[in-house]
């Protein structure tokens, strides 16, 4: 503890200095001044990546050499510059709620790029009359081909504003990358444009093919991104290869694409016999990654994954050095929430011994349904209990956290509040609700775990959990809804707002010229939204739109009738 509250003294003295370096004092002889970071005074016990020599390959060993580790150092608070012209910043926000890039330039450390391309991104960012600050990509090779920074082609900077990722984003990743577990590195940032300090960020590692590169050594596979769910994406049986393009997007080889080992992957989930099934999976899955992760994410409540609710928010790279599929996920800002948004009971319907929150999913219940590969996954839950998720371990941890955090966010300008849990305002607030959840979630799973299922759970049916749907028709529904740009993966629908205390809009599409059996598609936390993009719009397909309000009301979330329905064709 001492070792902790020394670390908050040398960097409560950082923040005195405009200039002053902070710097580890443990760290390897010769490290290089850092002029654009603050570090810990101490790095704690559990900062470094702990592997299992067992799995220990030579991409992980190369790693101590890699020229972005300083970059992504998880004790250090990185300070990015980024210079736009007034005339370029304007017209990004004229654009919205299309995200169009401008050129500017990057400043880190001792380096400065110029010519890179820097746009708003994320849904929640389109938004032209969004109150929270906005989420940033910079890409280096946009408008200079074959520039890079570090060897990173792009850099990407969430807001962490939407479900307390400040916090939950870092713990996760750290947590799977101890583990072994691919997983983008991310650390603190505070960013800078034209001299004018933005705001606190996460600096997450994009996930494309300098990601591929350096954790796979190739990036010749083919690597597809779900962000949104829809058709395939559970990995079932689609009618045809090219019906997975309505949920997947390419990534590398784009050219090529044509989805044909995605329903391969389908189909082995599908039809393998039981008693070839483990061994079968092994040859073309890395399925003990997958079991630490479905552990992992269990404990700590990150509900918006395969895994759990969401389907979406993952990659899927198909290494063809081994044959065999990673999933590699995106987005871990959700965690430590029970009875999320007021209706996603995180804890009681997810049993630690059995993992199923909501079915089907195929690859988890084909997992847990194998005798063999379930015990594993319970060794894994339960060495994790009690190494990372005990309540003491995770209030150490948290507390670690923000003492790095404290400093990114010191005079950032946005409210301190998480969606997930609206009640949690305040950083301390946030910090306290994690813990109590750590302790009801350790509590919970430690009695799963010593009194398993021997079969699949059953749980009562809850209205809440089926989502927001749309009410009757209403004075208060979003009308004038209209698509102000089509293209693939960028489908941008603009409404009039007309309702009053929403939380929450939600986009339904279906697909095909003239259908009906809409369902919900994407959506967005907060009020007076008025934009949402649809990413996953993919070339040739005709779809349908509509969009709904969602109110809180004493019986729980309802919706508004819904507005006015449009048909969108894709070139």
């Amino acid at each position: 503890m001492h070792r902790f509250l020394i670390a908050i003294l040398v960097m409560k003295v950082c923040l005195l200095a405009t200039d002053t370096v902070c710097r580890a004092s443990n760290r390897e002889e010769g490290h290089q001044k850092n002029h654009g970071a603050f570090k810990l005074s101490e790095v704690p016990p559990y900062a470094s990546t702990r592997v299992h020599e067992s799995m220990k390959t030579s991409v992980e060993i190369q790693e101590d050499q890699d020229a972005t580790d300083e970059f992504f150092d998880p004790w250090v608070v990185q300070q990015i510059r980024l210079d736009i012209t007034p005339s370029d910043q304007a017209a990004m926000m004229n654009a919205l709620p299309e995200r169009i890039y401008v050129p500017a330039t990057f400043h880190w450390n001792d380096s400065t790029i110029e010519n890179v391309a820097v746009r708003f991104k994320g849904n929640s960012s389109s938004n032209p009359q969004a109150r929270h600050k906005r989420s940033y990509l910079i890409k280096f090779d946009e408008y200079v081909k074959g520039q890079r920074f570090l060897g990173l082609r792009r850099v990407a900077l969430d807001n962490a504003i939407q479900f307390g990722s400040v916090f939950s984003e870092r713990f996760i990743d750290d947590v799977l990358k101890e583990e072994g577990v691919i997983v983008s590195r991310s650390n603190y940032a505070r960013l800078f444009v034209n001299d004018t300090f933005v705001g606190a960020y996460v600096n997450v590692e994009r996930i494309d093919k300098s990601f591929l590169k350096r954790y796979f050594g190739n990036w010749d596979g083919n690597l597809y991104k779900n962000h949104l769910g829809g058709p395939g994406a559970i990995l079932e049986v689609l009618d045809t290869p090219a019906d997975y393009a309505q949920s997947f997007e390419p990534k590398t080889h784009q050219d090529n694409a044509d989805f044909t080992e995605l329903r391969e992957l389908a189909l082995l989930l599908r039809d393998t016999p039981d008693q070839e099934f483990a061994e079968a999976l092994e040859a073309r899955f890395q399925v003990d990654a997958m079991l630490r992760m479905m552990a992992i994410f269990m404990l700590a409540g990150a509900f918006d994954q395969y895994t759990g609710w969401g389907p979406h928010n993952f990659y899927l790279y198909n290494d063809a050095k081994t044959g065999r599929w990673s999933y590699l996920p995106w987005d871990l800002d959700v965690g430590f929430a029970d009875n999320a948004f007021g209706r996603v009971r995180v804890i009681d319907q997810w049993n630690a011994s059995w993992p199923l929150p909501n079915s089907p999913r195929p690859l988890i219940e084909r997992i847990l349904h194998d005798t063999q590969l379930r015990t594993r996954y319970r060794a894994y839950a339960a060495d994790y209990l009690e190494r990372y998720f005990h309540p003491n371990k995770v209030a150490e941890r948290l507390d670690e956290l923000w003492a790095v955090a404290s400093i990114a966010l010191k005079d950032d300008p946005y409210p301190q509040r998480r969606v997930t849990n609206p009640r949690d305002v305040g950083w301390q607030r946030i910090l306290d609700s994690m813990k109590a959840f750590s302790r009801k979630r350790y509590n919970t799973a430690r009695a799963q775990l010593a009194n398993p299922l021997s079969e699949p759970p059953v749980y009562r049916e809850d209205r809440r959990q089926r989502g927001p749907s749309p009410g009757p028709p209403s004075n208060d529904a979003p009308s004038d809804l209209r698509a102000t740009t089509v293209e693939q993966g960028n489908v941008v629908l603009v409404w009039k707002d007309n309702a009053e205390d929403e939380i929450f809009f939600a986009v339904q599409r279906c697909t095909g010229p003239g259908c009906t059996n809409f369902i919900n598609h994407v959506g967005a936390e907060g009020e007076n939204l008025s934009t949402l993009t649809d990413t996953g719009a993919q070339s040739g397909q005709t779809y349908q739109y509509r969009v709904y309000a969602v109110r809180r009301t004493p019986q729980g979330p309802q919706g508004t009738g819904v507005s006015n329905s449009i048909e969108v064709r894709v070139p």
